[in-house]
């Protein structure tokens, strides 16, 4: 077979650029999930996930090129004959100079960019048209976050809150099943969004579904509450005593100046007050009881403020300097520890406290590059070995309700987790009582299967396992907006637009029903404006089945890859169908 060459002319053809988990995950994806040919461009065929890449069903060829020029993508790649091409290597600067090149030698060609820098991926996106910039960590950092506290996969569309996850996990508003178990002669089988209306001669029990959520509770203001604790946990035993000794002595001069028959309590504890922290003026005209008292208390507050003054600075400032560079954290419980602030961990930080849940966040370098992103958040660090017992009770593992270990290293991730299994409390994995799980970051899945098995309440995740589905969701056009996956499974989440002449115009959209795997989970209604323009940013609303289906209305379904085709060849002309 010549280079570059598709097995099969109907099937899509896509360009991947780059090595390591996330391509290879990528490559899979695409050769059976979406049943396209592959063509790799990788630095080092003879690296390990090159040779792996190579040996996959429909990879047609893997092509050397440290930084790809003209002629490798107008020659050996034929990037004019691809559908997508996917710069998703580990260099930021090499995936940008490749999309560049790639748009000189093919302009249109869809693109998908891994970015690891977020103010790059803020900045390129608007200029590239037809193009999909995306980081995996921030992709996968709310999956990882939902496994480590056993919630439901969440999904944002823009005016829609959904989750999905198992019924008994999404109690209320749940819209309808996307996996079912069906037995098919006597074995069970998982299917993927059950026949519409459901067959009621062979029900499908829902093993995960779509509902409804309400928006996250506002985020609570951590840093007054953290400053409150850092004062209370300041205070030790010469503190309590000056504070004891001043207001012993502002009470016995209360109590003596109210002697006099003349001056009532109010009175009378508030010229003790102002004599015993120094506020007063003398008063010539005053009895000798006042002056004696003012003395008394003046002379004893000399002594006894300073002392209260530097306990309390001394407290603060201490506290504060152990929880910015890593010492003792402040006695929280309820809430998650990260271990490894790199690009994973603090993505994983920024979600959590985002969320309004308590951090600790343990790193081994003080330079890393999340711990200048939690001090900006006032989330506690802790310098330190993460694989110690050490370093992990002081981030107070022993009261926390989960722990991610997400550290580069897949030993030291294993090693953490071993230790913080040993500290946190016994795991509790059922609905409304969750605690107590590890997840571990893992890169190959064998090995991440085995370690689940081995350490209890744990769960063995990558970057690249959350965010490959996307990746390669992201490959089949721009309406694709969300992916969900359930095993090796994934359904596609989408708002396609429905167009002038297309097949659906005028048609109710109980019409879609009768479209395999297919479920409308809202619309846009969204007609051109008077400059031809359309508000992309219109109310998503509830799907009625009666609604007939007009130009510029978009439509947002979950589907499968099969159903999402059929209903682009329903809603485009008849010269841009497929």
């Amino acid at each position: 077979m010549s280079p570059g060459v598709r097995t099969d002319p109907s099937r899509r053809r896509f360009v991947v650029m780059g090595d390591g988990p996330l391509p290879y995950r990528l490559v899979l994806a695409l050769t059976t999930r979406y049943e396209g040919d592959v063509v790799v461009i990788t630095p080092d065929p003879d690296a390990k996930y090159s040779r792996k890449m190579a040996r996959l069903p429909h990879v047609v060829d893997v092509v050397h090129a440290a930084r790809p020029g003209e002629r490798t993508f107008r020659e050996k790649v034929r990037l004019a004959e691809a559908d997508a091409l996917a710069l998703v290597s580990d260099d930021d600067a090499g995936n940008l100079e490749a999309a560049l090149v790639a748009r000189e030698v093919t302009p249109g060609i869809r693109l998908v960019i891994r970015v690891f820098d977020n103010w790059l991926r803020r900045g390129i996106a608007p200029h590239l048209d037809n193009c999909e910039v995306l980081s995996d960590a921030k992709l996968a950092a709310p999956a990882l976050v939902a496994t480590a506290l056993g919630e439901p996969s969440r999904l944002n569309l823009r005016g829609l809150d959904l989750v999905a996850g198992h019924p008994r996990a999404v109690q209320d508003g749940v819209l309808f099943p996307l996996f079912g178990v069906r037995d098919v002669d006597g074995e069970p089988s998982v299917r993927a969004l059950p026949d519409y209306p459901p067959d009621a001669g062979r029900p499908a029990t829902p093993t995960l579904v779509l509902a409804t959520r309400d928006p996250d509770p506002p985020t609570s203001d951590r840093r007054v509450r953290r400053i409150v604790g850092v004062v209370l946990r300041g205070i030790g035993p010469s503190l309590l005593i000056s504070l004891a000794v001043l207001t012993v002595l502002i009470a016995a001069g209360a109590t003596v100046l109210a002697l006099d028959p003349q001056t009532g309590w109010a009175t009378a504890l508030y010229s003790a007050l102002l004599f015993g922290l120094g506020g007063a003026d003398p008063d010539d005209k005053a009895t000798e009881r006042v002056h004696a008292v003012q003395v008394a208390l003046t002379i004893v507050s000399v002594a006894v403020i300073p002392a209260v003054t530097a306990g309390v600075v001394d407290s603060i400032v201490r506290a504060r300097l152990e929880t910015a560079v890593g010492g003792p954290v402040l006695p929280v419980t309820d809430h998650v520890v990260v271990v490894g602030l790199g690009e994973l961990g603090t993505r994983v930080l920024r979600e959590l406290h985002d969320r309004g849940i308590e951090v600790v966040a343990v790193d081994h370098a003080r330079d890393a590059r999340g711990v200048g992103v939690a001090r900006d958040l006032h989330v506690p660090v802790v310098v330190g070995d993460g694989r110690r017992l050490t370093t992990l009770d002081q981030a107070r593992v022993g009261h926390a309700r989960a722990v991610l270990a997400l550290t580069g290293d897949d030993l030291v991730n294993i090693a953490s987790a071993a230790s913080a299994r040993q500290l946190l409390p016994n795991p509790v994995e059922e609905p409304g009582n969750f605690r107590g799980r590890v997840v571990m970051r893992l890169f190959e899945d064998d090995f991440a299967r085995r370690m689940e098995r081995f350490i209890p309440a744990s769960r063995s995740r990558s970057a690249t396992f959350h965010a490959a589905p996307a990746f390669a969701a992201a490959m089949l056009g721009p309406w694709v907006i969300d992916a969900v996956h359930y095993g090796d499974r994934v359904l596609l989440v989408a708002e396609l637009p429905v167009r002038q002449g297309s097949e659906a115009v005028g048609q109710p959209l109980r019409a879609l029903h009768r479209l395999s795997y297919v479920r409308v989970l809202g619309l846009r209604r969204n007609p051109p404006r008077h400059d031809g323009e359309q508000d992309l940013d219109a109310p998503l609303l509830p799907a009625d089945d009666d609604h007939e289906m007009a130009p510029g209305d978009r439509l947002v379904v979950v589907s499968t890859r099969q159903g999402l085709e059929r209903l682009q060849e329903m809603t485009a002309p008849p010269s841009l169908r497929l």
